[in-house]
């Protein structure tokens, strides 16, 4: 081997094993900051565990406030116990029920009047007695009645009496009933059968699929039921609509709906009064199929939609994104929640408030504080309305009032992760469930966490170097949220409260579209989203009680309206000498008709509840109403179905408080239009004095909704979500955030030199957020759907 020839060997053995080293030596390098980070990772502390991710539901008798907590199981037992000696309501045994039995609809607790729990809280008054509100349907009578009483004293009750609540009737016709599990049993038992008897060859014809012994190819049904206002007096009717059974059935109608006469509590006695089909309309079902078969109407033909042909489920579409299927965001608490749960009762920094699950009513916060003050003695939810318009009749009478399904039995199931963080605390609440006849346990009905907005709470930092000043606080805050669910509609509520003595109620709206066949004429009530289905234009409307606590009880409600004024000053720079500006006049308002609003773009104003000033030209401390998403039903005062929710008038109105007043609505408006039940009118129309009274704000929420393709499967709540704040007024001397301790504030080390530095101030609060957050095990999703 020549000299050349060696020398060319070593090179390359030279360049092998420097590359080998080199890459040893990246492999080692990338080892050892691998092991280096492992090992760091293991002196990380951990971010403090959420214990109470699971929080018991604890008795009531935990807390003194929790004289406004609904009924516990065994209370539920006991009133269940003793009116099952009561021979007098001869009820039914659950395995037994029927519409013509005797039943119990709902037991909940009968809140005990406002001045006696103020008593017992404030001033070590007498405990309230504890009473049961019990609905039942008396069924069994020949003239068949649903009527309400009052169960008590509990733990042990000995007597069951008429409720008699001035302006409430009770009891009330039957054929105003809300609906139950029975009445739809009897609907597929009768009703149906009827039809699949008479028409299931023209069901099978037209749609190629029956509502019975169907298969993969079936027919199911929607109930719209139909306002008394429209009806002869005495009776009760719905139009059932037929739709194909999918995945997503409510987006897959077909043009057949039947008017059903339910009138009677003897179901074997229910008729079919008309029948729609292919836009035309039949008197009686024998006489549509017999046209029918002599081939002298229009004839639909459709098929069954196929999975890959039907729109509107919920999978994952094409093309999904994101590509490399990377998580989303987290929030975690570093130092575990802030916020504890006792029994019923929840606080949260200088915030406290209880919360109760009325079976009838929905969620209910009671005895909301601020800084050890009230603010609010009662903020519930009273009723969800959604009007809809269309050409064919079910569609032309959709008017729904969702509290007739009982708010507190749809409020359940809260998925952790989805529905709210994982992290978050989750409440069961306990119920008497009529399927049952007996109390249930609604797991994960409710969830508690703190979450940050991510914005500036406040914030400041001058334009100008030489002030050389920051001054920020987030916006954190503590959501207590339960979602309802009605038939194809999900809203979701939160309360949120804020470290500035905010509180925000908040409701998003999601869920399916409500929709019917298609015809040329429903172009002017809605949006065609195929060939076949249209989605009307709908009205949701919210209602809410907010019982103002502003310093004690006696407050005033007034209003800071903003007009314009046109004046001559001297000074003006135009020949005219005058100027035209803002002005804001304040406006007491003496009675309950003066203090009704509509919202008017032209008149703007604030409204204040307040306490009485102490001396002349004094700010009332007052607290500020706010209402950001408003909207009015639109149907003309007394017209029809409108008389049920005179409430829907106004953006807010404020009323004198009466115990006997506690709800603007009841389970019959969505019947009772021709004579309410509750007539939420009156409580205006007497007028009374409201100057340094109790009083009680009526807020309602609402927004027109036109749907569109993008609501299709699932309207998203972004977008559609619906707020209205209290907001303290003149209340505090200043921002009392200004005493949370997470504030940052920056300011120069030497004012007249900005640049030398600037001393942080972070108030003993660690700005240190390394630190590994906390598993957070997943309840089994199974629960939630029993």
């Amino acid at each position: 081997m020549t000299f050349t020839a060696q020398k060319a060997h070593w090179q390359i053995a030279t360049y092998t094993l420097t590359a080998v080293s080199v890459v040893l030596f990246i492999t080692l390098l990338a080892v050892w900051t691998t092991k280096d980070r492992q090992l760091r990772d293991q002196f990380v502390p951990p971010c403090a565990a959420n214990k109470q991710h699971r929080a018991p539901h604890r008795a009531w008798e935990q807390t003194k406030s929790g004289v406004l907590s609904e009924l516990t199981p065994s209370e539920i037992q006991s009133v269940l116990t003793y009116l099952f000696t009561v021979e007098s309501l001869a009820l039914t045994s659950p395995d037994r029920i029927d519409l013509n039995s005797s039943f119990i609809f709902y037991v909940q607790l009968k809140r005990p009047a406002k001045a006696d729990v103020l008593s017992y809280l404030d001033q070590n008054g007498t405990k309230p007695r504890r009473e049961a509100s019990v609905m039942v349907f008396r069924g069994d009578l020949e003239t068949p009645i649903v009527v309400e009483y009052t169960v008590g004293v509990l733990p042990s009750p000995t007597y069951c009496r008429l409720l008699n609540a001035p302006g409430r009737r009770n009891p009330v016709p039957y054929h105003y009933r809300p609906f139950t599990i029975y009445e739809l049993k009897n609907f597929n038992k009768y009703i149906i059968t009827s039809i699949t008897d008479v028409a299931n060859d023209v069901l099978l014809d037209s749609y190629n699929a029956s509502l019975l012994n169907c298969g993969s190819h079936c027919l199911s049904y929607s109930v719209t039921p139909v306002s008394s206002a429209y009806l002869p007096r005495g009776q009760r009717m719905s139009w059932l609509s037929l739709q194909y059974k999918t995945k997503s059935s409510s987006l897959h109608p077909v043009d057949f709906q039947m008017l059903i006469n339910v009138t009677s509590r003897l179901p074997e006695e229910w008729s079919i009064a008309q029948i729609w089909y292919a836009n035309q309309l039949f008197n009686s079902l024998d006489g549509f199929v017999q046209q029918y078969k002599d081939g002298v109407i229009n004839k639909s033909r459709f098929k069954f939609p196929s999975e890959e042909s039907s729109f509107g489920t919920m999978g994952l579409s094409d093309d999904p994104y994101p590509e490399d299927g990377s998580r989303g965001p987290r929030q975690y608490s570093p130092d575990g929640p802030r916020y504890s749960i006792y029994g019923d009762n929840i606080r949260y920094m200088r915030w406290s408030f209880n919360y109760s699950m009325s079976p009838s009513r929905g969620i209910q916060l009671f005895d909301i504080k601020f800084q050890g003050e009230r603010i609010v003695y009662e903020l519930s939810m009273q009723e969800i309305v959604v009007l809809y318009s269309g050409h064919s009749p079910a569609a032309m009478y959709a008017y729904y009032v969702d509290g007739a399904g009982l708010f507190g039995m749809m409020s359940k199931g809260l998925v952790p992760g989805y529905d709210c963080p994982s992290q978050a605390s989750y409440i069961d609440t306990y119920m008497y469930n009529s399927k049952t006849g007996k109390s249930s346990t609604f797991p994960n009905t409710i969830c508690l966490f703190e979450h940050s907005n991510e914005t500036p709470l406040r914030r400041h930092k001058p334009s100008r170097h030489s002030s050389n000043i920051y001054g920020a606080l987030n916006d954190d805050v503590l959501i207590f949220r339960i979602i309802i669910s009605v038939v194809g509609y999900d809203y979701v509520y939160d309360f949120i409260f804020h470290l500035n003595g905010v509180l925000q109620v908040r409701v998003s709206l999601s869920g399916y579209l409500t929709t019917h066949f298609y015809y040329p004429q429903e172009d002017f009530y809605g949006t065609k989203l195929t060939d076949t289905v249209v989605a009307g234009l709908h009205n949701h409307l919210f209602h809410f009680k907010v019982d103002m606590d502003i310093k004690g009880v006696a407050n005033r409600f007034q209003t800071l309206d903003i007009d314009i004024e046109n004046i001559t000053v001297p000074w003006s720079f135009q020949k005219e000498g005058r100027h035209v500006q803002k002005l804001m006049t304040r406006n007491l308002k003496n009675c309950e008709k003066e203090a009704v609003y509509k919202y008017d773009f032209e008149q703007p104003k604030y409204l204040l509840f307040s306490t009485k000033p102490q001396a002349i030209g004094e700010n009332p401390k007052s607290y500020r109403l706010l209402i950001r998403g408003m909207s009015k039903s639109l149907l003309p005062e007394g017209y029809g179905f409108e008389k049920s929710v005179p409430w829907a008038r106004y953006q807010a109105a404020v009323t004198k408080q009466h115990d006997s007043e506690d709800t603007s609505t009841s389970v019959f408006s969505m019947w009772d239009a021709r004579d309410p039940v509750v007539d939420f009118q009156s409580y205006i129309d007497d007028d009374e004095n409201i100057v340094d009274q109790d009083l009680v704000a009526w807020v309602t929420l609402g927004t027109q909704h036109i749907p569109h393709s993008e609501d299709v499967p699932n309207a998203a709540t972004a977008g559609n979500q619906l707020n209205f704040f209290l907001l303290p007024h003149n209340y505090y001397r200043q921002d009392p955030s200004l005493a949370v301790r997470n504030a940052i504030h920056v300011v120069p080390q030497d004012p007249r030199h900005p640049d030398i530095g600037v001393h942080v101030e972070t108030n003993g609060i660690s700005r240190d957020v390394h630190c590994v957050p906390p598993q957070y095990n997943s309840m089994n999703i199974s629960e939630i759907f029993r």
